[in-house]
């Protein structure tokens, strides 16, 4: 429902523009969780993605009402620090509250919604801490961008920024020990009011993919191509989760290609993306290619054991009891079965990610179809490496 347009203070324009809202029903932890999650900017230039990615750092910093240190005070209250951190798609800001806590926690999530202080210092202190940060070679596997840190200015920050941040590009799920009416009414009440979004220019150029590791290490990988719905998943989950995974038996034990195998989904704007990565030490980079064709003869060998495996380990990476779970909710956070766990899928969920649920994985039941989507998604997917330093 529109108001009456126009500019109000601070920046706000009056429209209602209320964002997504869930609620997790688990009073059990005796704790209030408050997950938002906002979704990244379509087509950013590199500055933009390196604006994106200092972001979580100069949020960090504070806000108009509150100080670094008040900050790190009031959302730690549980015991539990505040999480900000943003990756490909998404910013997600993660804040734990002793019981009762919801108030506290939602006028947090709406300072640093709305009113983060952005200032010099805090992008000094961004890119201080980007520069000290050690990435190990399966984050850079994961997050293949070279970007331009040191040219982010202001301007970019806060366009990306002001972008980003709007209610209706958001979602915010409360979990634990709050009520439903209480929480809707909070987040109607904070989160009702958009402000006026930034004229976006191109800055840039588009970002390219890192040159190399640092370490005599090189990772490959098949990025599968389109939709993973249940059948899809069982396949990825045959190809690459675990030990009984194909990776793991084809590329580690036959082969003895890598050292760490894996299927990773991945969250994107479009739904989980599926991925299979391997390191190796091996230099050869054409390694990939013959991995890709000795995955697709490895398919033929599958028998009902190899769905019955698959769907196992998919229905307990989806309740979050797989300590080899494939799905990230961020750039190092698995799904794992906690209450903070849960909220950030959900907010997911809410935001690009189809549900597939647990009947639909056990419904799967045709071999044939299992193996021929495999060979499907292997022939189709997309191959990239990474070479090691010598």
């Amino acid at each position: 429902m529109t108001l009456i347009a126009g500019m109000i203070a601070a920046g706000l324009i009056a429209q209602e523009a209320y964002t997504r809202f869930v609620f997790v029903d688990d009073p059990g932890p005796q704790r209030v969780v408050v997950q938002v999650i906002v979704m990244a900017p379509e087509d950013m230039s590199d500055r933009e993605q390196a604006a994106w990615a200092l972001l979580p750092h100069v949020l960090a910093d504070g806000t108009q009402e509150f100080s670094r240190d008040r900050l790190a005070q009031f959302a730690g209250q549980a015991g539990v620090p505040l999480v900000i951190e943003s990756f490909s798609d998404f910013l997600s800001v993660r804040i734990v509250e002793p019981k009762e806590g919801l108030k506290v926690a939602m006028q947090i999530a709406e300072s640093i919604f709305y009113r983060a202080s952005l200032t010099d210092t805090a992008r000094a202190i961004a890119l201080d801490a980007i520069k000290r940060m050690k990435k190990s070679v399966w984050s850079e596997a994961l997050d293949v961008l070279s970007l331009p840190y040191h040219s982010v200015d202001k301007a970019v920050l806060e366009s990306v920024y002001r972008t980003a941040f709007q209610p209706s590009n958001a979602v915010i799920v409360v979990g634990g020990a709050a009520s439903e009416a209480d929480a809707r009414r909070e987040i109607e009440y904070r989160f009702k009011t958009g402000t006026k979004p930034p004229k976006r220019t191109r800055f840039d150029r588009q970002a390219r993919p890192l040159v190399g590791h640092m370490e005599p290490v090189t990772t490959h990988e098949l990025s599968l191509q389109g939709k993973l719905d249940a059948e899809g998943l069982v396949a990825v989950a045959s190809l690459g989760v675990g030990k009984g995974g194909a990776m793991h038996r084809v590329l580690r034990d036959a082969k003895g290609w890598s050292y760490r195998q894996e299927a990773v989904l991945w969250p994107t704007r479009k739904g989980l993306e599926g991925r299979l990565i391997f390191a190796t030490t091996n230099s050869d980079l054409g390694l990939g290619g013959e991995a890709r064709s000795e995955l697709i003869k490895d398919v033929e060998s599958w028998t009902p054991a190899t769905l019955i495996r698959a769907k196992a380990v998919l229905k307990s990476s989806i309740s979050g009891t797989n300590q080899l779970n494939p799905i990230y909710l961020g750039p190092s956070q698995l799904m794992d079965g906690s209450l903070e766990s849960i909220c950030a899928w959900r907010a997911l969920q809410a935001l690009s990610i189809d549900s597939v649920s647990l009947s639909d994985i056990e419904a799967v039941n045709d071999l044939g179809r299992v193996k021929a989507r495999a060979k499907s998604l292997l022939d189709q997917a997309n191959l990239s490496v990474m070479p090691g330093q010598k």
